[in-house]
């Protein structure tokens, strides 16, 4: 097998896989892809191939200038074009060979002249879509495009299995939610907001609905892990969200360790599961 069929095009990629042109920039900028010219070299960044291609550029004028011998007409000549591509003034060859050893320094501080985590671009979507284009048109291993296909499979399938955990999670937690707070009114507690309860306060009446409520939060309480008082500090201004944020993550963690990776932040977790409530559990509402 040749080198080139262990290669694929950026165009290839968006008709035959899930990845589509505009995330082919964020798995670059990632190191998960790298992209290829059709010589099969490695493509640095634009930002910095566009330095390799001025440093060449300048170090060619610098071997013109220096031979065969020209007069100073010539040599002016010759530093004028220079400074129109790097649009500066050089006076002598001096100049030139600073510029020369500046640029060859600048990118020696380079790890990897080629991982397009050194990425950058001006804020222009013209400058963005041009660079877009030159990924769609660059080649890729296949071998990491298969790679990355497999890790997308495996994500949506454990988000099937997110979707029916929080389904089945959600209404508990807002009745478990409920139950605190009424628990906090009738047994005299402060009637200021619950975020404004103390950690005591809260803690020990989270650890009476505890026993109090086990039988009607069935299954979701039993476990051990959910009997940790940490979990039950609530923040000022937003504490039912807050309550179903921290525990959402620790009993998504909990339910499937191996997985816990592919479930996201306690945020992402929240905001999926107000989804659902919204469009798969109206009851709810």
């Amino acid at each position: 097998m040749g080198w080139r069929d262990q290669l694929e095009s950026g165009g290839a990629i968006g008709r035959n896989t899930h990845i589509r042109d505009f995330q082919l920039l964020e798995y670059v900028k990632k190191d998960r892809l790298q992209p290829y010219d059709q010589l099969g070299n490695p493509k640095p960044p634009p930002n910095i191939s566009s330095k390799l291609t001025h440093l060449k550029e300048l170090q060619n004028l610098l071997k013109l200038i220096r031979w065969p011998p020209k007069t100073p007409e010539k040599q002016r000549s010759l530093l004028i074009k220079a400074g129109h591509s790097s649009f500066k003034r050089y006076l002598t060859i001096g100049d030139l060979e600073k510029e020369v050893r500046n640029l060859e320094e600048e990118l020696s501080q380079i790890d990897n002249i080629y991982s397009w985590e050194n990425y950058s671009q001006i804020d222009a979507d013209w400058a963005v879509k041009m660079d877009l284009k030159n990924l769609v048109d660059s080649l890729f291993l296949k071998e990491q495009v298969q790679k990355l296909e497999k890790e997308h499979e495996y994500q949506r399938e454990n988000q099937a299995k997110l979707i029916e955990l929080l389904k089945e999670v959600r209404p508990k937690l807002d009745s478990f939610y409920d139950a605190i707070k009424k628990y906090l009114k009738e047994y005299d507690f402060p009637t200021r907001k619950l975020a404004g309860l103390t950690e005591k306060e809260w803690a020990e009446g989270t650890v009476h609905i505890f026993i109090q409520q086990r039988n009607k939060l069935e299954p979701l309480i039993k476990e051990e892990y959910l009997k940790d008082k940490t979990l039950y500090k609530v923040d000022p201004g937003h504490p039912r969200r807050d309550f179903t944020r921290r525990l959402l993550q620790e009993i998504v963690k909990n339910r499937y360790p191996e997985n816990s990776k592919w479930w996201g932040d306690s945020e992402k977790l929240y905001a999926l599961s107000q989804k659902i409530k919204r469009n798969l559990l109206p009851n709810l509402n």
